[in-house]
């Protein structure tokens, strides 16, 4: 378990060498480990919505041909959108 002076002192974190002690709070590793970080929620977010767009093409691609007509589409269209990969926009 690491201690608050080798945090401080850890190598492999930028801006931790020369850190003035007295300025840092006191860091507590298991509270850490438990608070999502900014990548990880960007990350999640990226994840939900190529979900999102994977499952919108394959509803697409499951309607029929006067379905898509009422919202606008044609077949060509459709499959334009139906074969795109789900990072595409």
């Amino acid at each position: 378990m690491c201690t608050q002076q080798q945090f401080i002192d850890h190598p492999l974190l930028p801006g931790t060498l020369g850190v003035d002690r007295t300025q840092v709070r006191s860091w507590d590793p298991a509270a850490a480990l438990f608070r999502p970080s900014l990548w990880m929620r960007r990350l999640w977010k990226t994840m939900l919505t190529w979900q999102e767009r994977a499952s919108s093409r394959h509803h697409l691609a499951t309607r029929g041909d006067r379905e898509l007509a009422d919202i606008g589409l044609s077949r060509l269209n459709a499959e334009r959108e139906i074969y795109k990969s789900f990072w595409r926009t």
